[in-house]
Order: structure tokens, then sequence, then C-alpha cells
């Protein structure tokens, strides 16, 4: 009996260094898909930051690009008074040569009227 229960010891220590060998064995795995886990987790969080930084400057390029387009606005608003304002004048100017002309016109009339009435 005393064979018996050695080899039973024996076998139950074995048994046990398996079982505690294979135990071991799986959190070494475990460790090493956490560290996985971690460092792929660790790159997402680096990429999520570095699209965070993107997108803040896609807002303010976007921002400038709605500020230029309002400036751009402004400026042709300016540009069309601007020529408004030219055609204004150039109209003003063909008004008094008009009447210039006319007036000189009328004072050629008068001068040859004055001319025959002199004779």
């Amino acid at each position: 009996m005393a064979h018996f229960q050695g080899e039973m010891f024996d076998l139950e220590k074995k048994f046990k260094s398996q079982i505690e060998g294979k135990v071991a064995n799986q959190l070494n795995k475990a460790k090493e898909s956490k560290d996985k886990y971690e460092r792929a987790a660790g790159s997402v969080d680096d990429l999520a930051a570095q699209i965070k930084e993107i997108v803040a400057k896609f807002d303010r390029i976007k921002d400038e690009i709605g500020q230029s387009s309002k400036k751009m606005e402004q400026y042709k608003e300016s540009v069309e008074q601007n020529n408004l304002e030219i055609a204004l004048l150039e109209t003003e100017i063909k008004n008094l040569e008009l009447k210039a002309d006319k007036k000189r016109a009328l004072q050629e009339e008068i001068s040859v009227e004055g001319g025959k009435l002199r004779k």
C-alpha cells in the first residue's frame, strides 16, 4: 500500500507540475495578449489624437476660407460700387461735354446772328 501511495503521490506531483506549467504558460500568453492589446490601444489613442489635431486644423482652414470668401465678396462689392461711381462720373462728364458743346453752338449762333445784325 505504501508503494501505491508513493505512486499516487508521484502521479499527483506530476499532474500538479503539468497543471502549474500549463497555467503559467497560459498566464504568459495572457500577459503577451494584454501587452499587444495595450500597445494597440496606445496606437489607437495616438491616432485618435492625430485625427483630432487634423480636424482642428481643418476647422481652422475652413474658418479662414470662410473669412477669405467674405473678404472677397466685400472686395467684389467695393469694385462694383467703384465701377458704378465711375460710370456715373463718365455720364456726368458726357453731360458736361454736351452742355459745353451746346453752349459753344449757341455762342456761335449768337456770334453769327450778331454779325448779321451789325451789317
